[in-house]
């Protein structure tokens, strides 16, 4: 399936008198791309995962939760989506320390997200940050 993965523009300004503002900035514009991106995604994405995920119980906990916390239109995440934008905050709500506390709290682990990781790298790293047997893969 050909489906476009969220990921940071190659050439986003992150400067600007706007820039940081949530609705007049750049910011609230790609936070809007991203959401018109998420909103045409159907169930048909989890073609895109590997077997062993499409019924993961640490894939749906997460996209579901991610979803949530982020405002995303659905949970219809790839797993190439930067994880990044899907835990990124432009409303400077901080959902993302939230998120971050959420993890803590329910599943004992801290990630740190890093810029280039994707979702099933992200999935794959609070699954070994757990040893709970809610976390097993299959």
């Amino acid at each position: 399936m050909n489906i476009k993965k969220l990921d940071w523009p190659h050439n986003m300004k992150t400067n600007g008198f706007f820039s940081d503002f949530p609705v007049l900035g750049s910011n609230a514009m790609l936070y809007r791309k991203f959401r018109k991106i998420l909103g045409c995604r159907t169930e048909q994405c989890l073609t895109d995962w590997p077997d062993k995920y499409v019924r993961s119980q640490v894939r749906i906990e997460l996209s579901d939760c991610i979803s949530q916390y982020f405002d995303w239109p659905n949970s219809f995440f790839l797993p190439n989506d930067n994880i990044g934008v899907l835990t990124w905050d432009p409303s400077m709500d901080m959902r993302d320390v939230d998120f971050g506390l959420y993890l803590e709290k329910k599943y004992g682990v801290n990630v740190h997200i890093e810029p280039k990781m994707d979702f099933m790298q992200f999935i794959n790293k609070v699954k070994i940050s757990n040893t709970s047997p809610f976390f097993s893969v299959n």
